[in-house]
This record gives structure tokens, sequence and C-alpha cells, in this order.
């Protein structure tokens, strides 16, 4: 299994993809290969050529316009071969907005997952085995943070039908008639 591992903290992103590697006996059966992507750029080429990877870890904080949600949105537009993708992120999930930006990376974008980078580098991949299963996993941190933070409530939109455009341009015929003079 090929496993890419984006972040712009390149230091951090080679000791992660190699204590990744280190770890995958205790995960799965399946040999695991980690390939270290720095930019965003980087990573969509690796998504769009040959060999393809079975998997990306993306950070969501990878500097100038790849902040955020928009960072999984930019990728996800260019992944035509729908490469699974689990937001790797140290977003702190209780911190105003972040929650909602998980929210949005699952429900909108298409996340398999999150991993969250953390001080215990076990803790961080523990969830990993069911990632690779094709399941749905995040910290428990995370899903309480979920759980207990109210999506952020869409626009009310005004839907004007023509049946109300045409009731007022009735309303306003009658008003303009010489009986409500």
């Amino acid at each position: 299994m090929q496993i890419l591992l984006v972040d712009d903290h390149q230091m951090l992103c080679v000791a992660l993809s190699e204590h990744l590697e280190r770890i995958a006996p205790k995960i799965t059966s399946e040999s695991i290969s980690v390939i270290p992507m720095f930019t965003l750029t980087d990573a969509i080429d690796a998504v769009c050529s040959d060999p393809k990877p079975d998997l990306v870890f993306l950070d969501l904080n990878l500097g100038g316009s790849n902040q955020g949600c928009a960072t999984l949105e930019s990728f996800q537009e260019k992944n035509n071969y729908e490469v699974p993708v689990v937001v790797f992120t140290g977003l702190a999930v209780h911190e105003n907005g972040n929650a909602e930006i998980l929210r949005k990376c699952l429900k909108d974008f298409g996340a398999k997952g999150i991993l969250t980078k953390s001080a215990n580098l076990d803790n961080t991949f523990i969830g990993l085995s069911r990632i690779l299963a094709g399941e749905l996993w995040m910290p428990e941190e995370v899903l309480m943070a979920l759980a207990f933070t109210a999506p952020d409530s869409p626009k009310k939109k005004i839907r004007i039908s023509s049946r109300s455009i045409a009731s007022r341009m009735g309303c306003r015929k009658l008003l303009n008639s010489r009986s409500f003079r």
C-alpha cells in the first residue's frame, strides 16, 4: 500500500512518514510505503500519475490559499481517480470554528477520516487500521467536538415563486385601480 503524507513542514512530514512505516507492521499485515509531499501541487500531480497512491493524508494548512477546507476542496477537484483522503491536521478541535471545518471536510468534501497530530504518535495513527479497512474514523476528541458543536446554520434564502410575483403584481394593479382611490 502506498500512502502520500502531505504537510508543508518538511521535517515533520519526513519524520511522520518514517514513523508510520516503522509502526505499520503493528497496524496491518500489508506492507506500507509512505511518500512525503510538501505541497498541494505535488500531491495533486501524484494522484494524477501512475502508480497512484492508495491513500492520502492531507494537512489542511499548507500555506498561502491552502487553508482549511479550501485545501481539501482544491485537492478533491483534481482527484479524478477518487483516491481516498484522510484529513491529517494539527487543528485544535475545540477552538472557534475548527469543528465546523472538520465537519465540512467530512460532509462536503468526502474525507474518509480525520487523524490529528498529537504528542503521542502511536495515538495519532491508532485509527489507521480502521481507515485502511474502509471505515470512517476519527479520534474521540474530534467525534465529541462534532457531536457537541452545532453545525453552522445555512443562510436563509428567500425564494420568490412566480405565483408570489404574479400575486404582487395583481395587488399593485388592484391598489392602483380607480376603485381603491
